[in-house]
């Protein structure tokens, strides 16, 4: 696999990586998780979840253009309409 198609799957990890970190730090009221700069404006619990959505959506869609299709398929509409609803309610 060449650089070029790993540079998405790593972005996608890694988004999925921050959004789940920030999750867990809404949910045991962990403060320095909550915020990347301390005393600045923290990130939103469905900011976070949409972190995550988002991240398993670039995964898919990367696969998907490497030629992998299976499971992305179910995967994407689905995470986009995780995100959606929590985007939506604001």
């Amino acid at each position: 696999m060449l650089l070029n198609a790993r540079v998405p799957i790593i972005i996608s990890l890694f988004t999925v990586l921050i959004g789940l970190l920030v999750t867990i730090a809404w949910i045991f009221d962990i403060p320095v998780l909550k915020s990347i700069i301390p005393n600045a404006v923290t990130i939103k619990f469905s900011t976070a979840i949409s972190f995550v959505f988002s991240g398993v959506i670039l995964y898919f869609v990367s696969n998907h253009c490497a030629g992998k299709i299976g499971m992305g398929q179910i995967a994407i509409p689905i995470s986009g309409f995780v995100v959606f609803l929590f985007m939506a309610t604001f």
